[in-house]
C-alpha cells in the first residue's frame, strides 16, 4: 500500500465517525481515553564554565545556580488529539491545562549570557499541560536533581549533564510540593490521582523526639492532607524493598509485607478521615507498589541518570 492509498483509508475512517450521532462519537472518545501520567521533578540548573585543559569531571567552576520545578521528560499530548479534528474538539472536552505558569518543560539548560534558564526551543518555558482529572495521575519524582551546563572556553560550546543526588526528598515534602504547585484555580481539590516514589514510613521509639518534627515523618504527612487533596480516588505509593536501617530512635516499617502494608494504610487512612471530618475530603484507596513491579514503570520510570553525593564524589 503506497503513500495515497494510507492518507485515503484514514480520511474516510474520519468520514465515517463525523458521520456518526453526537453521542456514539462522545461515547468512543470517553472511552477510547488512556491513562497517563504527568511526572514532575525539582532540579538545579547551574552554569558551568569550563576551564581550559580540565576534564568534564574537574575544576569545574559554578557561576550561579537556578531552582526549577520542571516536567521529568519531554510532554506528549493525549493521542485523540492527533486524530481528526471532530475527535479532537470532543475529546478536550474532558482535558483542562494545569500547572501552567508552575513548572517548565522538560531539560531546560542555564544560559550565561542571559544569567538564567532557557528552553531547548524559543517560546517553551512554560509548558501546556493537557490533564484529564478523572484518569490522568500525577506524580513527583522525589531525586534531587541537577543539571550543569558547561560551556568550553575554547571550543564556545554548551553540553548539559544532569545527575541525581544521593539525598531524596521524604514523601511528605512530595505530597506537599504537589499541592503547593496545584494551589492556583484551586486544581488541588480536583486532583483524582496522585503517585509518590521512594516512599517510606517511620515510628519514633525515642521519647525524647515525640515533640520533634523533623523526626515525625508521619506527622509531616498528616499536616499535607490537611487542607489538600479533596477530590483523591486514588494515591500510589511506590516503595523500595531495600529497607531503610533502624536506628536507636526510629523503626522503619517493612513495606514488601502485607502486614506492615496493611498498618501503614490504616494509619493514612485514619488521616483523612479526621480530615474528611473537617473538610469533606475523600478518602483514597490506598495502593502500594513495589519499585521492582513493572507497575510503578506506569508513574516513575527508572531513568539511567548518573548519582553524585551532594559533595561531589
Amino acid at each position: 500500500m503506497n503513500q495515497s492509498d494510507g492518507n485515503d483509508t484514514q480520511a474516510r475512517k474520519a468520514t465515517e465517525f463525523d458521520d456518526l450521532p453526537t453521542e456514539i462519537q462522545t461515547k468512543i472518545a470517553r472511552e477510547a481515553q488512556v491513562p497517563r501520567t504527568i511526572i514532575i521533578q525539582g532540579c538545579d540548573v547551574v552554569g558551568v564554565i569550563k576551564p581550559a585543559g580540565t576534564t568534564l569531571e574537574e575544576n569545574l567552576l559554578r557561576e550561579t545556580s537556578q531552582y526549577v520545578t520542571e516536567l521529568l521528560m519531554p510532554y506528549e499530548n493525549p493521542t485523540l488529539l492527533q486524530v481528526n479534528h471532530k475527535l479532537q474538539d470532543i475529546t478536550l472536552r474532558y482535558y483542562e491545562q494545569i500547572l501552567q505558569s508552575a513548572i517548565s518543560v522538560h531539560g531546560v539548560f542555564y544560559d550565561h549570557n542571559k544569567k538564567t534558564v532557557v528552553p531547548k526551543h524559543k517560546d517553551e518555558l512554560k509548558p501546556i499541560i493537557r490533564f484529564n482529572f478523572e484518569v490522568d495521575t500525577l506524580a513527583f519524582s522525589p531525586n534531587f536533581a541537577v543539571r550543569e551546563t558547561i560551556r568550553n572556553k575554547e571550543s564556545g560550546e554548551v553540553e548539559s549533564l544532569q545527575y541525581a543526588t544521593s539525598e531524596k526528598r521524604s514523601p511528605a515534602d512530595s505530597f506537599g510540593i504537589l499541592k503547593d504547585l496545584l494551589k492556583s484555580k484551586n486544581n488541588v481539590e480536583r486532583v483524582e490521582n496522585i503517585a509518590i516514589g521512594d516512599f517510606r514510613w517511620a515510628k519514633v521509639r525515642n521519647e525524647q523526639y515525640h515533640h520533634d518534627e523533623a523526626r515525625q515523618p508521619a506527622k509531616a504527612f498528616n499536616d499535607q492532607i490537611k487542607n489538600g487533596f479533596r477530590n483523591l480516588k486514588n494515591l500510589f505509593l511506590i516503595y523500595n524493598e531495600i529497607h531503610d536501617p533502624d536506628d536507636e530512635d526510629m523503626v522503619f516499617y517493612k513495606l514488601d509485607t502485607s502486614e506492615d502494608q496493611g498498618t501503614v494504610r490504616k494509619k493514612i487512612i485514619a488521616m483523612f478521615e479526621k480530615e474528611k471530618r473537617q473538610s469533606a475530603c475523600k478518602v483514597p484507596k490506598i495502593t502500594f507498589i513495589s519499585d521492582n513491579d513493572e507497575k510503578a514503570r506506569q508513574y516513575l520510570p527508572k531513568l539511567n541518570i548518573p548519582k553524585r553525593h551532594l559533595d561531589g564524589h
